[in-house]
């Protein structure tokens, strides 16, 4: 096998020999992070125009909590949006549309709280909110159950340090921060998309996206 190869094939026999080499084709480019939204939110995101692939984490709105009637009593809390990661082949050009879910409203004396909205990307990836929790009394009230987010690559459900860290969440060159409720220090960490405590609004959902242009 006598030549220059990139990306090499090659067989190598029992003595040591390489004895067939052909070029490979180039590995996977390394994906990375280039857009974060906060919500409540909605516009239209559009891929860097070598993007060929983008990994998108999507997280819908939080329930609020309930609300009680005088004392004692303990409504129950709001629960987290859905939080799942959709794997996505992008053709060029590549522009579709978001809507990120706002969190939902604490629940007046003796109600419970309202569920947090859905967050979608591209019409087709979409992280439903929590539901809120129950009203006092009865007491204890019953917790809102979990967001989900059907038909994701992977679904995380409940919340995660996966991502959760703000040492992820820096501002690196080019990322989007053209939406106003943008905070690089918050989107999906700890708070975002959590369910409120009694009587407590649930936060809004976010949106992620990775790109494979690294």
């Amino acid at each position: 096998a006598k030549g220059t190869f990139t990306a090499s094939n090659i067989t190598v026999d029992s003595s040591g020999r390489v004895i067939t080499a052909a070029s490979g084709t180039g590995g996977d480019k390394n994906l990375a992070l280039t857009t974060v939204y906060n919500g409540p939110a909605s516009g239209t995101f559009t891929a860097t125009p070598n993007t060929s692939k983008i990994q998108v984490y999507v997280r819908g709105a939080g329930g609020a909590g309930g609300q009680t009637q005088g004392q004692p009593g303990s409504a129950g809390q709001g629960a987290p949006g859905g939080f799942g990661l959709w794997s996505v082949p992008v053709s060029q050009p590549y522009a579709v549309p978001y809507s990120i879910g706002a969190g939902g409203a604490a629940g007046n004396l003796n109600q419970p709280g309202a569920a947090g909205a859905a967050t979608t990307f591209a019409d087709n990836y979409t992280a439903n909110g929590g539901n809120g929790g129950t009203r006092s009394p009865p007491s204890p009230g019953s917790p809102g159950t979990v967001g989900t987010s059907p038909g994701s690559t992977v679904d995380y459900q409940q919340p995660t340090a996966a991502i959760m860290g703000q040492y992820i969440l820096t501002n690196p060159i080019g990322i989007d921060t053209t939406n106003t409720n943008f905070n690089a220090n918050n989107i999906m960490g700890s708070e975002a998309g959590g369910g409120g405590g009694q009587a407590v609004n649930g936060n809004p959902g976010g949106i992620k996206v990775y790109e494979d242009i690294g």
